[in-house]
């Protein structure tokens, strides 16, 4: 006979069904060939919770890759925005004086000239042409 100690300060009573079968309590006989294949799934289980921490691990090292990428190209940009604004300033006779719809109104002049769109294409065309060969120099290399 067993106590109920599940309901503490309630009555005691007596469980006449797990004394009347112990043999539900012992362990079963271990087969030697559910072992093995219990083994077995275990260590693929093993294996999967390993790969998932792989992949959780290099997603996150994508995302901080990804990150280190836009920073890089922001970093260029604003050097490339920078460096650029310090040469036109360079052709202007009073900057400080001169407002961003002044400066955009002076450039949309210059830009007018054909002269100056045809020397643009060629540059254009110049880069381009070097970096096609550049390519086609690697592919063959």
């Amino acid at each position: 006979m067993t106590i109920n100690r599940f309901y503490p300060g309630s009555e005691p009573f007596h469980c006449e069904r797990l004394a009347a079968f112990p043999e539900e309590r012992r362990e079963k006989p271990v087969n030697p060939v559910n072992e093995t294949v219990q083994s077995e799934l275990d260590r693929i289980d093993e294996e999967i919770r390993k790969a998932k921490d792989e992949e959780r691990y290099y997603r996150h090292q994508i995302k901080i890759l990804k990150h280190e990428r836009k920073e890089l190209d922001r970093n260029a940009r604003d050097h490339r925005i920078y460096t650029r604004g310090g040469m036109l300033e360079k052709f202007l006779r009073a900057p400080l004086l001169l407002t961003d719809d002044h400066v955009f109104r002076i450039l949309q002049e210059a830009f007018h000239y054909e002269s100056v769109r045809n020397l643009e294409s060629k540059l254009i065309a110049e880069v381009t042409d070097a970096l096609a060969e550049e390519a086609g120099r690697e592919e063959t290399g």
